[in-house]
């Protein structure tokens, strides 16, 4: 029975490998040179965005939206008993992940049925993204609104799960944003 298992694993590593070594050597097209090819894509941190000659989708820039509030936003000092509350001993927190957590306090405490009430505004600053992001977001011929509004419902669906469905995901159409 061992024996099977670690041949099943041998089976998967060249499996993995070949796989790879595929993707590496995949044929480019014929009427351009490979240097020009493989100019097309700009290399950000996390995955290939294509140039202006080539527009993303909507949900390709939503979620490289979201995994940049997650991974590229700046880390700031904690303002203040927000340690204490999550029980974490560090003393950073990541900007989107705390203006996230402001907005659904906001949003499950708040009264917001009087007509001229304040509605809380997600906040997102343009600087803190890629100038690939940026420049997507700028020139995307689809909605603004949709790709920023999907990127941060991800964000609050994976941060604050109850308070998402409970308060956010229901009045989706009364959702505000800001981008600086």
């Amino acid at each position: 029975m061992p024996n099977n298992i670690a041949n099943n694993i041998n089976t998967k590593k060249d499996y993995a490998s070949h796989s790879n070594q595929r993707l590496k050597n995949r044929p480019q097209p014929k009427d351009r040179p490979k240097e020009e090819f493989l100019s097309l894509a700009v290399k950000t941190d996390f995955e290939y965005f294509r140039t202006p000659s080539q527009v993303a989708t909507s949900s390709a820039i939503s979620d490289q939206l979201f995994i940049e509030m997650c991974d590229r936003g700046p880390t700031i000092d904690d303002p203040g008993n927000l340690s204490k509350l999550t029980g974490l001993a560090t003393r950073q927190i990541n900007w989107y992940y705390l203006e996230s957590a402001l907005y659904v306090a906001r949003i499950s405490v708040g009264d917001f049925s009087a007509p001229k009430a304040q509605r809380p505004v997600f906040k997102l600053k343009m600087n803190h993204f890629s100038p690939v992001l940026q420049w997507h977001l700028r020139t995307s011929k689809e909605s603004l609104n949709e790709i920023i509004t999907d990127a941060a419902f991800t964000l609050f669906r994976s941060r604050h799960t109850l308070a998402f469905y409970k308060y956010i995901e229901p009045q989706r159409k009364k959702f505000r944003w800001s981008l600086d």
